[in-house]
Order: structure tokens, then sequence, then C-alpha cells
């Protein structure tokens, strides 16, 4: 990654991976349809065990400097159907 690219989240398997170079402390947001899901999840900071909270649509962990992030997410039970 270069200085001209943005924030990046990488997706293959659960948890989720978050990484952001040379800007400073800043929010990654995730488009939860790019990653499969289609309504609400939970989200959890992997290495933190902090819960982030349910989120629909889109959810943006903040991550240092030069850091990184994982997070676990997961459907919940609630529908918007």
């Amino acid at each position: 990654m270069d200085r001209s690219q943005s924030p990046r989240a990488w997706a293959g398997s659960q948890p989720w991976a978050l990484g952001c170079n040379y800007i400073p402390r800043t929010a990654v947001p995730v488009r939860l349809s790019d990653v499969g899901f289609d309504g609400p999840v939970a989200v959890k900071d992997v290495w933190s065990g902090k819960q982030g909270g349910v989120f629909t649509g889109e959810f943006a962990p903040v991550i240092p400097y030069h850091g990184a992030g994982l997070e676990g997410v997961k459907p919940t039970f609630y529908s918007k159907k």
C-alpha cells in the first residue's frame, strides 16, 4: 500500500482483518454487503474483547496509524424484514 491509497479491509473468512498505513488514526469503513452480509451484524474487537455494537449496512472501526484491527462479525437474530 502506498501513501496515495486509502485504508483497506480484507475479508476472506471471519474475523475480518483491517489495516491502516500512512494515515493518522482513522475510521476504516466496511460495507457489510461487500463481505457477504445482508442484515444486521454484531461486531466485536477480537484482540481487546470489546463489543463494537450491532450494525446494518456499514461499520467503521478506528484503526491507529500504521496499525491493524481484527474484528469478529456475525449475523444477529434481529431482522429488518
